[in-house]
């Protein structure tokens, strides 16, 4: 047997045709990342109560200067298809009826951080900011805290900052738009 080990990686257009023909279930919480499918783990209370809080106060903060995007599949490339918990898009008329949102309309990504903290601050941080994602923030359940990171540069963002619940927060593109931090930490 063979020392090399080859691995076959999927893009969206596979990963779309399993999901259609049952490989994957409808209710199966999976991404695509970096052309592999990986299995998320399943939303606890906290978390779900984080997510939740989060999209009244965005909604009411926000109005219509964004469309909110919430664990819903994004197309960044054709290897990167997340799910992330909360994404703010640029407002567009068709709501993204007409077209799957991708990279260019993206504002900010956040994600509820639990048992998923170091994949979110290290695998997903990295792809974000590859692919040029403005801003991403991670709400670090376990540590109560705020992660806010900016100004992508490879795979790496130039500013990171971090909140705590008194704070708060607006996203660049909205600064306007100030957010609670303890609202995202439940």
């Amino acid at each position: 047997m063979s020392g090399n080990i080859t691995r076959k990686r999927f893009d969206y257009t596979a990963y779309l045709r399993m999901a259609e023909v049952g490989i994957l279930a409808p209710n199966e919480r999976v991404e695509l990342i970096d052309g592999e499918i990986l299995v998320m783990s399943a939303i606890g209370h906290r978390h779900a109560v984080a997510v939740n809080k989060a999209v009244r106060m965005i909604v009411r903060t926000v109005g219509e200067k964004a469309f909110l995007w919430t664990q819903t599949t994004l197309v960044l490339d054709k290897f990167l298809v997340p799910e992330p918990d909360l994404t703010l898009l640029k407002p567009r008329d068709d709501s993204y009826a007409g077209k799957q949102p991708g990279a260019d309309d993206v504002m900010l990504i956040v994600e509820v951080a639990d048992s998923s903290l170091e994949y979110d601050t290290t695998v997903k941080l990295g792809m974000y900011a590859m692919i040029g994602i403005p801003e991403y923030w991670v709400a670090d359940l376990r540590n109560d805290r705020l992660l806010a990171y900016s100004l992508p540069q490879g795979d790496q963002y130039a500013v990171r900052r971090e909140l705590h619940r008194e704070e708060f927060i607006a996203p660049l593109s909205l600064p306007e738009s100030r957010f609670a931090v303890s609202v995202f930490l439940a």
